[in-house]
């Protein structure tokens, strides 16, 4: 039996129909860089986001040392956005 053939197509619709992906994109979708003059903490606390919602799906999927190495760097994002304050 051979394996199921992916394609980047179907990586792509199964991102835009995850929740918690919309969830975060729909959070900062409306924000220009003249409402927030804070945008590069809005941008870290995005990025940051991003980076938890790509752990829970690491962990989700069993892949151990890729959430490890995501949820060190939303520690590292979340440390930054703090920085930016």
């Amino acid at each position: 039996m051979s394996k199921p053939q992916y394609t980047s197509q179907g990586r792509a619709t199964r991102w835009r129909s995850n929740r918690g992906a919309a969830a975060v994109r729909d959070k900062y979708a409306n924000r220009s860089e003249r409402e927030d003059p804070r945008r590069s903490q809005e941008q870290i606390e995005y990025i940051a986001d991003l980076l938890l919602e790509l752990k829970e799906i690491a962990h989700s999927n069993h892949l151990s040392t890729l959430a490890g190495i995501l949820e060190l760097a939303h520690a590292e994002a979340r440390i930054r956005a703090k920085d930016c304050r």
